[in-house]
């Protein structure tokens, strides 16, 4: 066989096996911008409900450790209020939309870096603040029994483990704002991004 043959004949195979892939591999690609595109629309849409909602738990929480201030100080059950005690036994949880389906796939590339790091950024503030939270419940398991026979004045221990959920509670307040900016670079990102 002729070397000028062999030449010809294996870039017709390549021609058209780049003719048999290529248009599908360009439209998995459209495919995967679509779905990441709704994804986000979607997320956005979540985001932007939850930004005011975030900036003003704090100001809640706040009200919160007023509470667990005043529990403290009492020397008697009657020297709280009922919604002081009910603000004293109160718990916080921390929800996230899962963000690994656009981060941990192939979606990935079809984000502009801008984007893709503010969604690792908002994901990296939701797991510390989860963290943060998971501290808070912890500390606030320690004291419910406390809690529910509403003693007062505390006993050294007792005050002890409300002093520590006081300091949790600090601490998922101090986070806050860390959260609320995270998702605010997201959500500039993605008005960016339409």
């Amino acid at each position: 066989m002729n070397p000028l043959a062999i030449v010809l004949q294996f870039a017709a195979v390549f021609a058209a096996a780049f003719l048999a892939f290529g248009p599908e591999n360009l439209r998995e690609r459209r495919r995967a911008a679509k779905w990441v595109r709704g994804h986000l629309n979607h997320l956005r849409d979540l985001l932007a409900e939850d930004a005011p909602m975030i900036r003003a738990a704090g100001e809640k929480l706040a009200i919160n450790r007023q509470a667990l201030d005043a529990w403290l100080d009492a020397d008697a059950p009657e020297d709280l209020s009922d919604d002081d005690w009910e603000r004293a036994g109160e718990s916080v949880r921390s929800d996230m939309p899962d963000l690994g389906p656009i981060l941990r796939t192939e979606a990935l590339v079809v984000l502009p870096q801008d984007l893709a790091l503010a969604l690792v950024r908002v994901e990296q503030e939701g797991r510390l603040f989860s963290y943060l939270v998971d501290s808070f419940r912890e500390a606030h398991r320690e004291v419910l029994p406390v809690w529910h026979d509403r003693r007062a004045p505390l006993a050294p221990g007792e005050a002890s483990r409300v002093r520590r959920l006081r300091s949790a509670l600090d601490e998922v307040v101090a986070f806050l704002p860390r959260v609320a900016d995270a998702v605010d670079e997201v959500l500039a990102a993605l008005h960016r991004w339409r």
